[in-house]
């Protein structure tokens, strides 16, 4: 059926038919008003960067990384002043976006900073990155794909010797 609206009056009627087909009398009431207003979605990311595991040494734009964990921060925001989380989708180049994320933050207050840990990078491979903003109510805002253009975004590149070398 149609959503129902909030500030808009709806009226309720209720008819009982038993196993022969006889309807009762129709019961009605109303109006009735929903009060409230509709979730808005979350504001589009912004400001969004990629740290080493320590959350502040940032990576450059195509730069290399020699560690397997990587900190991806941005500004999540909400009209209707919502906590927030930001998702993001972190992919191996040779892969494309299917705009399912594959992690998360935790609930941030409307206009914080939120920060996912993007753990088990695998060494020599080169990534890219978007992130979209949810509401606590579930609603979400669109992709944002990082710095702006899909690309080379950071690439995991561990000395010899350290984790995450295939074998």
């Amino acid at each position: 059926g149609d959503a129902i609206a909030a500030a808009t009056n709806y009226y309720i009627g209720v008819v009982s038919v038993d196993k022969y087909g006889n309807e009762s009398a129709a019961l009605t009431g109303g109006p009735y008003t929903l009060s409230g207003a509709a979730n808005n979605p979350p504001n589009n990311p912004a400001s969004l960067q990629q740290y080493k595991s320590d959350g502040t040494t940032i990576i450059a734009v195509g730069a290399q990384t020699t560690e397997t964990t990587v900190v991806l921060k941005g500004t999540v925001s909400d009209p209707d002043a919502n906590s927030v989380k930001l998702q993001v989708e972190v992919r191996s180049k040779s892969t494309a976006f299917s705009n399912s994320w594959t992690h998360e933050s935790a609930l941030v207050a409307s206009g914080g900073t939120a920060s996912v840990t993007v753990s088990g990078l695998i060494s020599g491979t080169t990534y890219h990155w978007q992130a979209r903003a949810v509401d606590s109510n579930g609603a979400s805002s669109g992709w944002v794909i990082f710095n702006g253009a899909d690309g080379n975004h950071f690439v995991v590149q561990t000395p010899p010797g350290a984790g995450g070398n295939p074998t």
